[in-house]
């Protein structure tokens, strides 16, 4: 029952292993990000720049409102990998059933906060008007289809850790088609208002959520849907496991409204349209830096469990290494052609906001010296299971440190926003080196050395 994923896991070449779940991992989210940005292009020049400053002004709040996926699918996903690997499956088939009853009760509780708490949220960063109005509407369609639509993420979670790394791709890019096909109809075809953006989205995430888990209603996989027994302790065990995902998502939007807020007062719509720009473009190498650790994390947990620690040792370095690979290249090629992202987003703007776009991307794109090494020392030490490390490392990251450099740069204007992510990022990956190295330190060194089965 267990033979293929504890294979693929322990016993296959690292090198096969990670083009066997690295790639489809990485082509799955770089598909979910190829979905964003045709959801940009269409929305920027369909509707035009107010209508695209308007969804990234809502986009904090849509981002907050999924992160209850992340909490509930990473933070179960971490210990049903270790349990697997310490072949206790009753425990991992209990925790796996226990959460799919959590992601529906707390999507509902979300989505209604969300959906009567949009217009005092849009207003928090000083839009009104029609700004505020688009906003609004595009933020309560996602809230009204979020208890389904935002199983989608823990559903790709749950494939991977049962080895099925091909299918969550299979599933990603048909969420990232139909959504597209839906929204160019609606947007294109029958001309509608940015509402139907957001419901393309919605729908597609329904539908790929309901196909995602139709094989564990069937009883096709390892992980098997049983009568949830819920405890205190398996919650806080999700909880704590899912802590550092959730914070990167929460509080990490908490700094974009404070960044939104700023770059309305100081720069007006179109300062807020240049910054967007850039999170779509960075959307490319998020989603593959993403899609590699994200996919690793379960093969580190489960050699982590079976306490085959030079393997998880040996997996790890692997993640960091194509991190900093795709971000130096994502990093070259934005300085080769500063001009590309704008182009692609607003095909018709001006020569003055393409140069300032363009200078603000120069700024902007510095983090990604840095924002590997966050992401990748995160996500291998909440694999290992150090959920305090990792949750003290997201909390420095997502918040603390972009808050304080907030005002650290304030007098800079405009520029200090543009430079914002790269001097926190600067910050935070000295931190996370610190609590790393803390961690190699402790049990890096005097763990039992195990042969690597290549």
């Amino acid at each position: 029952m267990h033979i293929d994923h504890d294979k693929l896991f322990t016993q296959t070449s690292l090198y096969k292993m990670l083009l066997i779940v690295v790639v489809p991992g990485a082509i799955s989210m770089l598909t979910s990000a190829l979905y964003d940005i045709i959801d940009g292009i269409l929305v920027g020049n369909a509707l035009g720049e107010t209508a695209f400053a308007a969804i990234n002004l809502a986009m904090p709040f849509v981002i907050i409102l999924f992160s209850l996926g992340d909490l509930v699918g990473v933070g179960s996903a971490v210990p049903i990998s270790i349990k697997l690997g310490e072949k206790d499956y009753d425990a991992a088939n209990t925790i796996f059933s226990y959460s799919i009853v959590m992601l529906f009760v707390g999507g509902m509780g979300m989505g209604l906060l969300m959906f009567f708490a949009a217009p005092f949220l849009i207003a928090l960063q000083g839009a009104t008007g029609e700004l505020a109005e688009i906003s609004i509407m595009y933020l309560r369609i996602y809230a009204v289809f979020v208890p389904i639509s935002g199983m989608m993420f823990a559903m790709d979670n749950y494939l991977k850790v049962c080895g099925k790394v091909s299918r969550s791709m299979a599933l990603n890019i048909l969420m990232a088609v139909s959504g597209a096909v839906i929204e160019a109809v609606l947007l294109i075809v029958l001309h509608v208002d940015v509402w139907g953006a957001a419901l393309a989205y919605s729908l597609a995430m329904v539908l790929a959520s309901g196909i995602g888990l139709w094989p564990f209603i069937r009883g096709k996989m390892v992980l098997k849907l049983v009568y949830p027994k819920p405890t205190l302790a398996i919650t806080r065990q999700i909880i704590m496991a899912g802590l550092s995902a959730f914070l990167n998502n929460v509080a990490g939007r908490v700094v974009s409204i404070v960044l939104n807020a700023r770059m309305l007062a100081l720069g007006g719509a179109q300062a807020v349209s240049i910054f967007g720009i850039m999170m779509f473009t960075d959307s490319f190498v998020m989603s593959l830096i993403y899609g590699t650790t994200d996919s690793l994390q379960p093969s580190i947990g489960y050699n982590w469990g079976a306490k085959n620690y030079t393997r998880a040792f040996a997996i790890g370095k692997s993640s960091f290494i194509i991190s900093a690979t795709c971000s130096l290249i994502y990093l070259v090629l934005l300085r080769l052609f500063p001009e590309v992202p704008v182009r692609i987003f607003i095909f018709n703007a001006s020569n003055e906001f393409t140069q300032a776009a363009v200078g603000a991307f120069s700024l902007l794109s510095l983090q990604w010296l840095t924002r590997w090494f966050v992401f990748a020392s995160d996500a291998f030490l909440l694999a290992c299971g150090q959920s305090k490390r990792a949750v003290w490392l997201s909390l420095a990251s997502s918040i603390a440190i972009p808050l304080a450099t907030i005002v650290l740069l304030s007098p800079l204007g405009l520029t200090g926003v543009w430079l914002n992510a790269t001097v926190a990022n600067g910050i935070a990956a000295l931190f996370g080196a610190w609590l790393l190295l803390g961690f190699l330190r402790t049990h890096g060194y005097k763990t039992e050395k195990k042969t690597l089965h290549e």
